[in-house]
């Protein structure tokens, strides 16, 4: 996977020969997010071909949790309300020492996050959904 390389198209329907303005702008969007990913490596921060090793990774391993810090850009519209966007900067993987499922069989099964790292867990984000 590290060397397989990415292509961002926007949609087109079938049988239309050029894709819609907003296809275009949301595909040029996805562009700017994939170029934009500069991890520190002293933060242990992982960029995007990273991100995608460790999701092919939770194929073999059952589960992979990785956090996306954000930062502001500059938009690429001029106007003043599109000026700045949220664009992913790295991604955090999270060690398993901070996840996990309840213990109880009676507690619904779902994944508890434990800043702590310590035995039971803490329900930060009830229903989230680990890849």
């Amino acid at each position: 996977m590290s060397r397989v390389a990415f292509n961002v198209e926007a949609y087109c329907e079938t049988g239309v020969k050029d894709p819609s303005p907003s296809a275009s702008d949301k595909a040029d969007t996805v562009r700017r997010a994939l170029a934009g990913f500069a991890p520190v490596a002293a933060r242990s921060e992982r960029g995007f071909r990273q991100l995608i090793a460790d999701i092919v990774e939770a194929r073999l391993i059952g589960i992979s949790v990785s956090e996306i810090l954000w930062e502001l850009r500059p938009g690429s519209k001029g106007n003043a309300l599109e000026a700045l966007e949220y664009m992913p900067r790295a991604t955090q993987r999270l060690p398993a020492l901070y996840y996990g499922f309840p213990i109880l069989l009676d507690q619904p099964d779902e994944l508890l996050l434990n800043p702590t790292g310590e035995m039971g867990g803490t329900d930060l984000v009830p229903g989230l959904v680990g890849c």
